[in-house]
């Protein structure tokens, strides 16, 4: 078997040499450590055309930090330098992953002092052991990221890396920032991915991977055995179990960080066994009565961050035997057809929590039941139909199980028809958030797939109210026992706020900062991405949002924060007393001035 390791070399770019002419001009520099006299030799510089992520030209720092361009064409630019231990920076930025300033060139009038910051990345090593001190080899371990998604936590996967003989492992290239350290002992074959790129994204500075673990043996500390009944869980720093109770560990620009040790062990993992209702066999041939019926189902773990089970439910007798299952809290799905061919509305759904301690859990009955179909009706404020059309034909409704374990949940989805309604299809009973794609998205829009593209005509348009058994539950999310008679009718408003505000620095305008909204009410965080709004101020200090919904918000302005801090949930409340309250009413202007929140001190 080949494994391809596809590989970012930095390159010298030597694109030919364009013909020199008036209206060229040279351009050169030095790449600098930010911070210190440290130049940097060997950046790979770009100069790309504003706006595009192709390089026009390309060049390779000297050993004295410094890079030329002979002939560059009048133009706008923007300049960016990569190197490995570096975090990638362009010209005219004022703070790592900032967004940086156009490089203006002139023709006859050559630029010989640009220069470009870099920030080095940091570095975390430490040692994976047993509770007796042993030393685990082949042990995955990761650096995370913390996010939000549908108002949960998520850690996800940034970089990676494996304990040697002696149980120790080191990552570096990590971007300056806060990271979460988790270890995966394997008891079993299996492959892993190898991912050196601590931004997760930028697959042009970044090597990535498979590499797998053929022999059992190699992956099993020793003298435990691993018997079947045994197994490792996911291990977070400072060795917990709990990703709630992982604690974050902050890197430093150019830090080195020691003696991240965990203690990964084994534990004691059971059986849940049950049978799905419908499978009676006959006692014939030992096959069940409706020979096309078709069940699965999942064991998912409340707990994001821990990978769900498959169920295997035998044709004949609707038995199913799940094995090695870690205690903790878990939700069972079942999913059951008529037949391989069967359409959403002939699907049965059952699910029930379960909570796994310190036995097996047998004798489980799994009853599925069909879903009812629930109608529904878009109103557009101020926008009758035309002529029998309405203007939300075509937007896509979708729903999300509360609290979200899995994209696997059933999640009932359809299209609002040319007269405005919708039938969501066999929805079942449980707790749902509501989303109207792509006016209303999920914060991972993954989850809900087909989305449309916005439409001109719905650009100023916002979800005003979701009504469902008279009840408004845009904000909170709907419990839902479905019955006949039940419907949904959802408004959209057509004339969304704009705000303009100004942003200061002890009186003098700030400029670049992050400025950035989200619904002051914190059960409405995580799930109305509609009023998640954020921009930069302007040379300035100026800014202005559009498309905001009626509701109150709280507003930022960091002096420290990329694009993305909104969704953080955890960084937003460190400054919670920080932001400014503000009441938006539909279609108004209004206008804010707002003083920078310096940035915390680690």
């Amino acid at each position: 078997m080949k494994w391809i390791f596809p590989i970012a070399l930095f390159v010298f770019l030597a694109p030919a040499a364009p013909a020199q002419t008036a209206s060229a001009t040279p351009v050169a520099g030095i790449v600098m450590q930010k911070g210190s006299d440290n130049v940097i030799w060997g950046a790979n510089v770009e100069l790309r055309k504003e706006g595009s992520i192709t390089a026009m030209f390309g060049a390779m720092t000297r050993e004295d930090g410094k890079f030329s361009f002979p002939s560059v064409p009048a133009g706008r630019y923007q300049l960016v330098a990569t190197s490995p231990g570096y975090v990638a920076a362009e010209y005219g930025q004022k703070r790592m992953k900032g967004a940086g300033l156009p490089l203006i060139v002139d023709a006859g009038r050559p630029l010989t002092d640009v220069r470009v910051e870099m920030v080095p990345t940091g570095a975390i090593a430490g040692r994976v052991t047993n509770s007796s001190g042993e030393p685990i080899a082949i042990v995955d371990v990761f650096a995370l990221k913390s996010s939000y998604q549908e108002g949960q936590r998520i850690l996800t996967q940034v970089l990676s890396a494996k304990t040697d003989e002696r149980g120790e492992f080191r990552m570096f290239w990590l971007t300056p920032g806060s990271y979460y350290i988790n270890a995966v002992v394997p008891d079993s074959t299996n492959q892993a991915a190898l991912i050196m790129n601590s931004d997760g994204m930028d697959g042009g500075a970044s090597l990535q991977g498979v590499r797998t673990v053929f022999r059992d043996v190699l992956s099993r500390p020793i003298g435990t055995g691993a018997a079947q009944d045994e197994a490792h869980v996911p291990i977070y720093y400072p060795s917990t179990s709990n990703p709630q109770l992982a604690r974050p560990i902050d890197v430093r620009p150019g830090e080195d960080i020691r003696g991240i040790n965990l203690i990964a062990d084994v534990v004691r993992t059971f059986h849940v066994r049950g049978v799905v209702a419908g499978f009676n066999a006959n006692p014939g041939t030992g096959a069940p009565n409706s020979a096309n019926v078709v069940a699965q189902g999942r064991l998912i773990p409340v707990d994001p961050a821990w990978p769900p089970s498959g169920i295997q439910v035998d044709p004949a007798t609707g038995k199913f035997d799940i094995p090695r299952v870690v205690p903790g809290s878990y939700i069972l799905y079942v999913q059951q057809r008529p037949s391989a061919q069967s359409t959403p509305a002939d699907v049965m759904w059952a699910s029930m929590p379960l909570t796994v301690r310190e036995q097996d859990i047998d004798n489980l009955s799994v009853v599925p039941r069909p879903g009812v179909s629930l109608p529904g009706k878009v109103v557009v404020e101020g926008q009758p139909d035309v002529e029998g059309n309405s203007p939300a034909s075509g937007l896509f409704i979708g729903m999300r199980p509360d609290p979200l374990v899995t994209q696997q949940a059933p999640s009932p989805s359809t299209r609002v028809s040319n007269d405005g309604t919708f039938t969501l299809p066999g929805v079942i009973a449980g707790r749902y958030r509501v989303y109207v794609p792509p006016l209303l998205n999920p914060t991972n829009p993954q989850l809900l797939s087909g989305l449309p593209p916005l439409r001109t005509n719905l650009q100023n348009s916002y979800i005003k109210s979701i009504r469902v058994g008279g009840n408004d539950v845009l904000d909170g999310g709907v419990s839902l026992t479905p019955t006949e008679g039940m419907t949904m009718e959802i408004v959209m408003g057509a004339n969304a706020a704009v705000l303009e505000g100004r942003v200061t620095r002890g009186g003098q305008p700030a400029s670049e900062i992050t400025v950035g909204m989200l619904p002051s009410a914190l059960n409405a965080r995580g799930f109305r991405t509609d009023m998640h709004k954020t921009t930069l101020t302007d040379a300035s200090g100026k800014f202005q949002i559009r498309g905001l919904p009626p509701g109150i918000y709280k507003i930022f302005a960091w002096e420290e924060a990329d694009k993305d801090a909104i969704m953080d949930l955890d960084f937003v409340l460190g400054y919670e007393e920080k932001g400014s309250r503000l009441e938006i009413h539909d279609g108004e202007t209004q206008k804010i001035e707002l003083e920078v929140i310096s940035a915390k001190v680690p």
